[in-house]
């Protein structure tokens, strides 16, 4: 069933830790879905299907948060963070942004950074940078430092860290934790890193309230130079192809 299907989607994609490559959790996932339909009126839900994904989702969450579920995996703390004034040097600061790219020795001067200008590993995240800064919907951001700042996330069987690229702020007070790869990424470990980023985000969501989890206040995308071209430079249709 078509329906069936979108609802599971949903609760994979907020509950990440479910695992969906588990067939004994996909097992108890359609059980669970096949229960809710049961006992729903499926014109209701087949009209309002994402709105019934999104309170089983919570539903879920919920039951999670208070038998603690996991506890066998390390300890995740929310602590507050203030992006201080510590910024690398470089060498020389482009005029505009026009000038031709130069990574990490050359800086950039931007309109919603929370710096005073920015330096970059990749072209791809300058043109990134370049794009969120121009559109309407983006209210501020910041390039992600590996010193200084120090937001990190744990990933894979030995907990290693792993620092996304950017973090938006949207017109709704959304934030986004973005990592920007090149199409062609040799990175063998970015499956990993992208499901610690989406536990990381929807933890946090967990830890702010009910408010927060209702809206996903906190969310995560993975960017590709590909999925920029398709979006054409449309940050909606960019957060619907990219939302890990």
């Amino acid at each position: 069933m078509k329906i069936r299907r979108k609802l599971i989607q949903i609760i994979f994609r907020k509950c990440s830790f479910i695992n969906s490559a588990n067939s004994v959790e996909i097992d108890s996932a359609n059980r669970l879905i096949d229960k809710f339909l049961q006992a729903s009126n499926l014109e209701i839900v087949s009209q309002y299907w994402e709105a019934a994904g999104e309170q089983l989702a919570r539903l879920i969450q919920n039951i999670f948060k208070e038998l603690h579920v996991g506890e066998n995996q390390p300890e995740q703390e929310m602590v507050e963070k203030t992006f201080s004034y510590f910024h690398p040097s470089c060498e020389v600061i482009a005029k505009n942004l026009e000038e031709e790219f130069t990574k990490r020795t050359k800086g950039y001067q931007f309109s919603k950074s929370l710096y005073t200008y920015d330096t970059f590993d990749s072209n791809i995240e300058f043109q990134f940078a370049c794009l969120i800064d121009k559109i309407k919907e983006v209210k501020k951001w910041i390039r992600l430092l590996q010193w200084g700042d120090e937001i990190y996330i744990l990933y894979g069987k030995n907990q290693r860290h792993y620092f996304p690229d950017f973090l938006v702020t949207d017109e709704n007070g959304i934030h986004w934790l973005v990592e920007i790869k090149d199409d062609n990424n040799p990175d063998p470990a970015i499956e990993e890193k992208n499901k610690a980023a989406n536990e990381w985000v929807n933890a946090l969501n967990l830890e702010l309230g009910e408010e927060a989890r209702k809206i996903d206040k906190w969310r995560f995308l993975y960017i590709t130079k590909g999925d920029m071209i398709k979006a054409h430079e449309n940050w909606n249709m960019l957060k619907e192809i990219c939302r890990v």
